[in-house]
Parts: structure tokens; C-alpha cells; sequence
């Protein structure tokens, strides 16, 4: 264990622990070891070692795998005693045309396509719907849950801003959480991307945490539903008493 946010273990940089995070009235505190994010797991030796951290030490007893078919095909892993769901999401927005998608590729429209990505996840209502009938059902059980996508940044930052700010933790501490793949995961600094050529530009663009994508996903959210729990509730359906149940399982007094 590296400290008490950041998880270490071999072949995986950004596993982290959402427990510590206090809530807006300061009256409760996100419970350790009973919810993580991390990068995928399909670099992580496969020892029994590896295996008794996560499961055993971690307590770890259902992953949610974000990625899509072709990035679990390209690293793929098992975990004996652990329950696997996967709930697929691209890690491209596809309504990009040929140009835009060559325009990327040189730098041009690197950051719009970031935007564009974000706002995209706000309409992937039936995925979400899925994680969080599979989130209210194991928080129940007496292990954590780990989800994650691919570099654990963009699907798995937004995925957990959402329980984040549903169990109503600040959305600055929100944005910090966030920002933190760039810590762990050795990423620029973002005042240096500009120093860049355009090729390396884009690249460290679509590679770099910026709290200004995340930013432009919630006010989005908040513009057409008015709150994070509205769009929890009315689009994807978790009922205000599962809410409750959520805020019980992950969330103990100070």
C-alpha cells in the first residue's frame, strides 16, 4: 500500500481508494475500503499475491469493467472469488466524422473532442442505469467494490463524480479526486501543453485529466435536470430510498 488514497500494486498506477472524502455539512466521511477506482487490471501479474491484496486485503468482492470489448479482448484478466459485470462503453465518441477524427490526430481538434467525449457520457443513460443497479445491490454485501475502464480517468472519473456527488461530497473535493489520474498516472502538467508540437499536443490532451472536461459533463447535468440526484432518480432510476441505502453503506460518521 502506497498511502491511504492510492493503492499500489503492480501494473496498475491509478488504483485509489474513494474512502476519506468528507460531506458538504462535515458530518460524515466516505467510508475506506468499501469503494475504489483504478486503471484496468490486465497488467497486474496474475500471483497469488496480487490476488490475496485485491480480494483479501482490499476486501474486494465485485469489479464493474467499464471497458469496451475490443480493449478487454487487448488486455484481459481473471480474479478467482471475485464477481465480474461488464458494462461496456467506447472509448471514442462515434458520431465524429473522418475529417474530425484526422483533425485529432494532428492536434486540431484535440480539445473539442474532450468536451464532446464528456457531454457524450451524459447521455449514456442505460449504462449508468446498470452500474447503479449493480452498485445498490452489492454495497449491500459485506465487500468493497472496485470499478474501472481502460486508464481509469475519463469512464471511471465521470462514473465516480456521479457517487461522489450523489452522496454528497463538495464538488471541489469532487474535482480533486479527478484530477488526481494526473498525479498517478505521471501525466504533463497542463500549463506545459502548450510548449508541445501538435502530435504530442493532442496526445497529452487525450491523455490528461482536466478539470474543465468533468466541468463541462456536470453543468451539463445540472442544466437539463436540474441536479445530479435529479438525473440519478428520474433517468436512471435509483429511488430516493436507494439513495439512502447508498449514503448508509458508503458513508460513516465523523
Amino acid at each position: 500500500m502506497c498511502n491511504e488514497r492510492r493503492v499500489c500494486i503492480e501494473g496498475a498506477k491509478n488504483f485509489r481508494d474513494l474512502g476519506g472524502y468528507l460531506t458538504s455539512d462535515g458530518r460524515y466521511r466516505t467510508k475506506w475500503r468499501r469503494c475504489f477506482r483504478s486503471d484496468h487490471l490486465g497488467n497486474v501479474p496474475s500471483t497469488d499475491g496480487n490476488f490475496r491484496l485485491i480480494r483479501d486485503t482490499l476486501n474486494i468482492g465485485c469489479i464493474i469493467d467499464l471497458r469496451s470489448p475490443e480493449e478487454r479482448k487487448e488486455h484481459p484478466y481473471m480474479i478467482p472469488g471475485i464477481l465480474l459485470y461488464k458494462i461496456p462503453i467506447t472509448a471514442t465518441v462515434p458520431t465524429l466524422s473522418k475529417s474530425e477524427r484526422l483533425a485529432l490526430s494532428t492536434g486540431e481538434h484535440a480539445e473539442r473532442c474532450m468536451y464532446f467525449l464528456y457531454e457524450f457520457f451524459v447521455d449514456l443513460k442505460s449504462v449508468w442505469k446498470a452500474f447503479f443497479r449493480i452498485l445498490v445491490v452489492q454495497a449491500q454485501k459485506d465487500y468493497a467494490v472496485l470499478f474501472h475502464c481502460k486508464t481509469g480517468k475519463d469512464r471511471t472519473g465521470f462514473c465516480a463524480a456521479l457517487i461522489l456527488l450523489l452522496l454528497d461530497i463538495p464538488l471541489e473535493v469532487v474535482y480533486e479526486d479527478y484530477l488526481l489520474s494526473n498525479k498517478f498516472c505521471d501525466l504533463p502538467p497542463i500549463d506545459t501543453l502548450k510548449n508541445m508540437d501538435a502530435q504530442h499536443f493532442a496526445a497529452a490532451v487525450i491523455s490528461t485529466a482536466r478539470r474543465e472536461y468533468l466541468a463541462r459533463a456536470i453543468e451539463l447535468l445540472c442544466k437539463r435536470y436540474g441536479s445530479i440526484r435529479n438525473y440519478v432518480e428520474a433517468e436512471l432510476g435509483v429511488t430516493a430510498k436507494e439513495i439512502e441505502l447508498l449514503k448508509q453503506m458508503f458513508l460513516e460518521e465523523v
